[in-house]
């Protein structure tokens, strides 16, 4: 049985998964990267050191895999000229050397690509070969014209974020509420026992969102004690409106396609619930569990590129 493999080395998960000849997933293990309590990130040199120790250990969980035929990593943020993060070094040295050892063919693709590819896994229905993505993650929030080029895709930025991404403002509030990072989940249950939140100013132009405005106003909350259960929801609520507004400009603006929401706060369910009730069917949401940084879509493009 032919196997492809996926490495993705992200700024706060390294992640292998495999594939056989039919697309079943038969790996898929991740380690997501300690990061100190207070802290609101790694610097990518530490990341990048957490991925060379966590590599092996990945691979010690999977154990024997049988023939690799082919190896995709992701080796860039995006698929655009310029696009470069040191971190993603880690996982292109050891996926070249197992392409080389195992006689398989290597692919390359962006840590983009990836979240896309995974995001269409277990969809109540199908994208097509045009939709609009919006990858939602720890340090990305942009809205994409997105065109199925065979087995890769063609992204064109038409929004997203002038500033912080929205998972920068989920991580920030967290932090500053004493949640360990990434916050997300924590600050989603936090939310969940609040039922008054604030109703902070957005910040919205076309389908170009700001969020630095509203981490202002959080933190300002926070400082004046407001409960942090009520600032987590108002936090996660400014975020579901203010793509509201982008998705709405996008819509009437270049026309009615599926939005598909992939990344890490794409898997948040009160973003999720808010932003299907006002857009029906035509919001589509990662499987959770392929929503977070993860290698399989890298081992599916792999795949379907050999």
């Amino acid at each position: 049985m032919a196997i492809y493999l996926g490495i993705d080395t992200s700024n706060y998960t390294t992640s292998v998964a495999a594939v056989d000849d039919d697309g079943v997933i038969v790996a898929d293990e991740r380690i997501i990267l300690n990061v100190e309590q207070g802290k609101r990130g790694l610097r990518q040199s530490d990341a990048l050191f957490l991925h060379i120790k966590n590599l092996p250990v990945l691979f010690d969980r999977i154990g024997s895999l049988g023939e690799i035929s082919a190896v995709g990593v992701s080796t860039a943020p995006r698929r655009t000229e310029g696009s470069y993060m040191p971190v993603f070094l880690s996982g292109y040295a050891c996926a070249s050397a197992i392409a080389k050892t195992h006689g398989a063919k290597l692919f390359e693709f962006s840590h983009q690509e990836g979240h896309l590819r995974a995001g269409k896994l277990n969809l109540a229905q199908d994208v097509a070969d045009r939709f609009y993505a919006v990858h939602l993650s720890g340090g990305t929030t942009e809205i994409l014209d997105v065109k199925c080029d065979g087995a890769r895709f063609i992204s064109e930025i038409i929004g997203g974020t002038q500033d912080i991404s929205a998972g920068q403002l989920v991580d920030r509030i967290g932090v500053k509420l004493g949640l360990s990072f990434p916050c997300g989940k924590e600050l989603e249950k936090l939310a969940n026992q609040s039922d008054s939140p604030l109703k902070f100013k957005l910040s919205t132009k076309d389908c170009f969102v700001s969020f630095s405005g509203v981490e202002a106003q959080a933190m300002r909350a926070a400082d004046s004690g407001v409960l942090p259960c009520d600032l987590a929801l108002s936090t996660l609520i400014s975020i579901s409106d203010t793509l509201s507004k982008a998705f709405k400009f996008v819509l009437a603006q270049y026309g009615t396609r599926p939005i598909l929401l992939a990344g890490g706060v794409a898997s948040n369910q009160l973003i999720r619930a808010r932003l299907e009730n006002e857009f029906g069917d035509l919001v589509l949401f990662s499987d959770p569990k392929y929503a977070t940084d993860n290698a399989v879509g890298i081992a599916l493009m792999a795949k379907e590129n050999y």
